[in-house]
C-alpha cells in the first residue's frame, strides 16, 4: 500500500515539474501537442534537480501570499492578481529554461553551419531627422 502511495506522489511531482516545461516548449518550438507533452516529461526527469528548487520557490511565493491574506486581507486578496501568478510562472520558467537551451536550443544552432548575418547590425535601426 505504501508503495502505491509512493508512486503516486512522484508521478504528481513529475506532471507538476512537466507543467514547468509545457508552456516555454509551446512557445518556442512548432511541435505537435504530443511531442510537447513527451519532452516535457523528459525534461521533468533529466532536470530533477532545478525543478525542485523551482518548486519549493513557487511554493515559498505562495506560502507568503497565504499568510499575507491571512494578515492584511485587503493586500492578500489583490496580491494574486497582480504579482504571484507572474512571480511563479517567472520562478518555474527560470528553473526550466537553461535544461530546454541546453538540450534543444544549443544542438540546433550547433548543428546549423550557415554563417550569421551581419547586415541588420550595419543599419540603424533608428535615424536622426533634425
Amino acid at each position: 500500500f505504501s508503495i502505491g502511495i509512493f508512486i503516486c506522489i512522484m508521478l504528481a511531482f513529475l506532471y507538476t515539474f512537466s507543467r514547468f516545461y509545457l508552456y516555454p516548449i509551446l512557445v518556442t518550438f512548432k511541435l505537435p501537442i504530443r511531442k510537447i507533452f513527451k519532452n516535457a516529461f523528459i525534461f521533468s526527469i533529466i532536470g530533477f534537480k532545478r525543478n525542485i528548487a523551482g518548486f519549493f520557490g513557487a511554493a515559498l511565493v505562495i506560502l507568503i501570499n497565504v499568510l499575507v491574506y491571512i494578515y492584511m486581507l485587503p493586500i492578500g486578496g489583490l496580491l494574486p492578481f497582480f504579482i504571484t501568478i507572474a512571480l511563479t510562472s517567472f520562478i518555474t520558467t527560470y528553473a526550466a529554461w537553461p535544461n530546454i537551451k541546453k538540450i534543444m536550443i544549443d544542438p540546433y544552432y550547433k548543428k546549423e553551419d550557415r554563417p550569421v548575418k551581419n547586415d541588420e547590425e550595419d543599419e540603424p535601426v533608428f535615424t536622426d531627422r533634425g
